[in-house]
């Protein structure tokens, strides 16, 4: 993991957005890191860490975190997921 702080992304149109938040990490050993401009985002903000559409390998690792912090996966809908990624 790497604490970047900010990521930008350009969209359709062009224009850049940009998000900052200084819990922000990317997982830099993620196999698709960098790949079709993919990453790994983690986003930690209000006791959370956050993850937008996790793959099988992120939800891994993401188990792996809640493991040591002491916490679960969930999705949106709280569904929880186990230590393979796949859901209970």
């Amino acid at each position: 993991m790497r604490l970047e702080g900010s990521a930008a992304a350009t969209t359709s149109s062009g224009d850049t957005l940009v998000y900052e938040n200084p819990g922000l990490a990317v997982w830099i050993k993620y196999s698709g890191h960098g790949l079709n401009e993919n990453m790994a985002w983690f986003d930690y903000r209000n006791g959370e860490i956050v993850v937008k559409n996790p793959d099988q390998e992120i939800l891994i690792k993401m188990h792996q975190i809640a493991s040591v912090l002491g916490a679960r996966v969930q999705s949106d809908d709280g569904e929880a997921y186990n230590a393979a990624g796949e859901v209970e």
